[in-house]
C-alpha cells in the first residue's frame, strides 16, 4: 500500500509539474501571439526554466524563441542543454537532422545559414558528437547515402584518423553501390564518391599508407567511368548532374565547374600527384585535342628514348590513362559532329549530319580529262562534229571544300582518336588493360563508340570487321526503335561503299536501293553541276591510293554518291563481262546521263558493243533517257552510216511494237514512228536529271537487283 501511495504521489507531482510547464508555455505563446510582447514571452520562459529545469517542452520553446529572434549564441546554449539532458527526444533529433542537412547542403537561405551559425557556436567536441549522433540516426533509418555523407563531413572536420577512415569510406561507398544494383553509374553513390570523397581523400598526405596501388586503380577507373558516362550522355549533363552540391568547397569545387572532360582531367592530375606519377603525360584541363595528344606523344617519345638502352619497356601508367581518356574524348567529339542530332545534344553548335565514305575513283579524279563528242541532228543524216576543249567538263564528283573550321575540327578529332588507339594497342600490357576496361565498362553498348569504331575500321580498310560493326549497329538501333531514317541511310550507304570496294556488287546495290528508298521521302534537288562537296579528306590506311571524304549527309549530297556507286557496279558487271544482257547495258546508259559528259568515253564503248551485236532491246529507254547527245547517237544507229542497228527501245505497248510482231520486221511506218518518238523525247532534255534517275532507281529496283543476282 505504501509503495502504491508513493507512486501515486510521484505521478501526481509529475502531472502537477507538467501542468505548470504547460501553463507557462501557453502563457508565453499568448504574450507573443496576442500582445506581440517579446519581453514578457521571454520572462515567462526564463521563469519556467527555473521552476521546471528538467522539462523538455520549456527548453524547446525557449530554443524556438531564440531561433525566431535570430539570437545565435542563446540558441546554441539552449541546444547544448537539450543535447546533454534530453538526447532521446524525437523533436531534438529532428532539429539536429536539420542542422546536419544545412551543413551537408549548399543552400544559401537564411534558415540554413542560421543553423550553421548555431552549430559553429558549439565546442569541437559537441560538434563531433552531434554529427556522430546524426550518422547513427541515418543508419537506424537505413539512409545509407546520408550516413556516408555525414561520415565524410566528420572526417573533413575532425580527421584525426582521416586517411584510414576515408579509405574505408570509399570502399563502403562502392560496396553499397554494388549491393543496390544500379543500372547506371550516374547514381548518387558514385556521384558522392567522385565529387566529394575522392577530391578530399587525394589531398591527404598519408593516404598511400592505408591503400594499395590496386585501390588507386580501382578508384580512378570508377571515376573515369562516371565522367565518361556524364560527358557522353547530354540528357544527364543538361540536368545538372555534372555539378557538385556536396560538402566540399573552396578550391575543391572549382574542378567541377567545366565539362565532364575537364573535370576528369583535374581528377587525373590529382591521382598523378597522389600516386607520384610523372604528371607531364597529362595535359592541362581544357586543352585542345591536338595539343593534348602532343603532350602525350612528347613524353612517350622521351620515355622510349630513355628506355632504349635498358631494353623494351612499356610506357608508364599515366600514359595509358591519359591516352585512354583522350581517345574517348576525341572519338565522342568526332561522332557528335558527324551525328549532332543523335549525340551532340541540344547544346551542340553543329546541326548538319555528316558521313565518312571512301572515294572509289580517286585516281580518275586526279586527272583532268578532255573529251571530244559529236552531236548528230535528227533532221536528215548530216553530222556536225564539235571538238571540245574541256571547258564544259562536269565538276569532279567529289570536291574538297576550303579548309573550314568544321573540316579542321573533324579531322583533328579523328586523327587524335586514331593516334590514341594506336598507342593503346602498341604493347601487350596496354592491350590487355584497354580491352579489360572496355569490357568492364560495357563499351559495346555505347552506340557513339560503335559509330567511331565503324569509321575507324573503314579508314583502315578492315572491311569484314567494318561490315560486322555496321550491321550490328543497324540491328541494335532498329531493335531499340530510335534509329532515325537519316542515320539508317548513312549506315546503308557506308555498307554499300564497303561492299563495292570488295566487288560484292549484289550486296552493294541492295544497300544503295534501300538507302534511295529512305532518301525518296527527304528528296531535295541538288546542285545542277552534281558535284559532291567534301568537308574534309582522310588518306586511308591499307592499300595505297585510298582516299576517304567527310560528306554532308543531306540527300542532295548523297544522291550523287549513290548514283556513282550504282554506276560503278554496272560498269564492272556489264562492260567487263561477256555474259551481260541488253537490260544491264540499258540501265548503264540511263545512269551515264547523270555525270554527262564525264561518262561519254564509257558511252562510246557501249555504242561500239551495240553496233557490234547489231541489235539492242531495252523497252524502258523512253522512260528514262533524256540526254540529247545519247538520243542523237541512237537515232544515228538506225541509219545506214550508223550501222542500221535493230533497235527495240519503244515501249512494248506501242502500236509500232504490235506492227513489228505482225510484219516480222521494221516497216516504213515503224521507222517513222521511231523518229517521231525520238523527236518527242528530245523535248524532255531539260527535265531534272536527278528526278529522272531517282524515278529509275525506284521503279526498276527489282530489275537492277536481278542484274547483280550472280555477283
Amino acid at each position: 500500500m505504501e509503495t502504491n501511495n508513493g507512486e501515486n504521489q510521484q505521478n501526481t507531482k509529475k502531472g502537477s509539474m507538467q501542468s505548470i510547464s504547460q501553463w507557462f508555455v501557453e502563457k508565453s505563446q499568448s504574450c507573443l501571439k496576442q500582445q506581440d510582447d517579446r519581453y514578457a514571452c521571454k520572462a515567462f520562459l526564463l521563469t519556467a526554466k527555473i521552476i521546471c529545469p528538467h522539462d523538455f517542452e520549456i527548453q524547446y520553446q525557449a530554443y524556438c524563441f531564440e531561433k525566431t529572434a535570430h539570437n545565435v549564441k542563446q540558441a546554441a546554449s539552449i541546444l547544448l542543454e537539450m543535447f546533454r539532458n534530453f538526447p532521446l527526444d524525437g523533436r531534438l533529433d529532428d532539429e539536429l537532422k536539420a542542422i546536419s542537412k544545412a551543413l551537408l547542403g549548399d543552400s544559401k537561405d537564411t534558415h540554413a545559414s542560421f543553423l550553421k551559425d548555431v552549430y559553429e557556436q558549439l565546442s569541437t567536441k559537441i560538434q563531433k558528437e552531434i554529427l556522430d549522433h546524426c550518422a547513427k540516426l541515418s543508419q537506424q533509418n537505413h539512409n545509407d547515402l546520408e550516413e556516408l555523407r555525414l561520415k565524410l563531413l566528420i572526417n573533413q572536420r575532425f580527421n584525426k584518423d582521416g586517411p584510414k577512415e576515408v579509405t574505408l569510406l570509399l570502399n563502403s561507398i562502392l560496396d553499397i553501390e554494388r549491393k543496390e544494383g544500379f543500372k547506371s553509374v550516374a547514381n548518387p553513390y558514385r556521384k558522392l564518391m567522385v565529387y566529394e570523397v575522392l577530391p578530399f581523400a587525394l589531398s591527404m598526405d598519408k593516404l598511400s599508407q592505408y591503400c594499395s596501388s590496386k585501390d588507386y586503380s580501382k578508384w580512378l577507373q570508377k571515376t573515369m567511368e562516371y565522367f565518361i558516362t556524364m560527358a557522353t550522355n547530354p540528357q544527364k549533363l543538361s540536368s545538372g548532374d555534372h555539378m557538385t552540391h556536396g560538402v566540399i568547397g573552396g578550391e575543391g569545387s572549382e574542378m567541377f565547374r567545366g565539362s565532364p572532360w575537364v573535370s576528369l582531367q583535374h581528377m587525373l592530375k590529382l591521382f598523378a600527384k597522389c600516386c607520384h606519377w610523372e604528371s607531364g603525360f597529362i595535359s592541362s584541363p581544357g586543352s585542345g585535342l591536338g595539343e593534348s595528344w602532343s603532350v602525350i606523344q612528347k613524353y612517350v617519345q622521351r620515355h622510349s628514348n630513355n628506355s632504349r638502352e635498358e631494353g623494351e619497356k612499356v610506357p608508364p601508367k599515366p600514359a595509358f590513362y591519359a591516352s585512354l581518356v583522350l581517345l574517348l574524348r576525341a572519338s565522342y567529339h568526332y561522332v557528335s559532329i558527324m551525328s549532332p542530332q543523335q549525340y551532340g545534344g541540344s547544346s551542340s553548335h553543329h546541326h548538319q549530319s555528316h558521313v565518312l565514305l571512301e572515294d572509289l575513283e580517286p585516281k580518275k579524279r586526279s586527272k583532268k580529262h578532255k573529251h571530244a563528242h559529236k552531236k548528230r541532228k535528227l533532221e536528215g543524216d548530216k553530222e556536225t562534229h564539235i571538238d571540245s576543249d574541256g571547258s564544259d567538263d562536269v565538276l569532279d564528283v567529289i570536291q574538297p571544300s576550303e579548309n573550314t573550321p568544321l573540316s579542321a575540327e573533324i579531322t583533328e578529332a579523328f586523327h587524335t582518336a586514331m593516334n590514341c588507339w594506336q598507342l593503346l594497342n602498341s604493347n601487350d600490357t596496354f592491350i590487355k588493360d584497354f580491352n579489360w576496361l572496355l569490357h568492364r565498362w560495357k563499351a559495346e553498348s555505347w552506340s557513339w563508340f560503335n559509330s567511331f569504331q565503324a569509321d575507324r575500321l573503314l579508314y583502315l580498310g578492315e572491311n569484314v570487321q567494318a561490315i560486322a560493326m555496321l550491321q550490328a549497329k543497324l540491328k541494335a538501333e532498329q531493335d531499340e526503335t530510335h534509329l532515325e531514317s537519316s542515320d539508317r541511310m548513312k549506315i546503308l550507304i557506308q555498307l554499300a561503299c564497303i561492299y563495292q570496294s570488295m566487288a560484292r556488287l549484289a550486296d552493294a546495290s541492295d544497300c544503295i536501293l534501300q538507302a534511295i528508298g529512305i532518301m525518296k521521302t527527304n528528296y531535295v534537288e541538288g546542285n545542277p553541276n552534281r558535284g559532291i562537296v567534301s568537308e574534309g579528306s582522310l588518306t586511308g590506311a591499307g592499300k595505297s591510293g585510298r582516299l576517304l571524304h567527310i560528306l554532308s549527309a543531306s540527300p542532295s549530297t548523297l544522291l550523287p554518291y549513290c548514283i556513282q556507286l550504282v554506276l560503278l557496279a554496272f560498269k564492272k558487271r556489264v562492260l567487263h563481262r561477256a555474259d551481260s544482257n541488253d537490260t544491264g547495258l540499258g540501265h548503264l546508259i540511263v545512269l551515264m546521263q547523270y555525270y554527262w559528259p564525264r561518262e561519254e568515253p564509257l558511252f562510246n564503248e557501249a555504242i561500239r558493243r551495240i553496233r557490234k551485236q547489231g541489235s539492242f532491246f531495252y523497252h524502258c529507254f523512253l522512260n528514262y533517257v533524256i540526254n540529247i547527245d545519247i538520243l542523237e547517237e541512237f537515232a544515228h544507229l538506225k541509219t545506214e552510216d550508223g550501222g542500221k542497228v535493230n533497235l527495240d527501245i519503244l515501249p512494248s505497248s506501242s502500236s509500232v511494237q504490235r506492227q513489228r510482231t505482225v510484219t516480222r520486221g521494221i516497216t516504213r511506218g515503224g521507222t517513222e514512228d521511231f523518229r517521231a518518238a525520238m523527236e518527242r523525247q528530245v523535248m524532255r532534255s531539260n527535265d531534272n536529271i536527278e528526278a529522272v534517275i531517282m524515278k529509275f532507281l525506284m521503279e526498276e529496283r527489282d530489275s537492277i537487283k536481278l542484274t547483280f543476282a550472280d555477283s
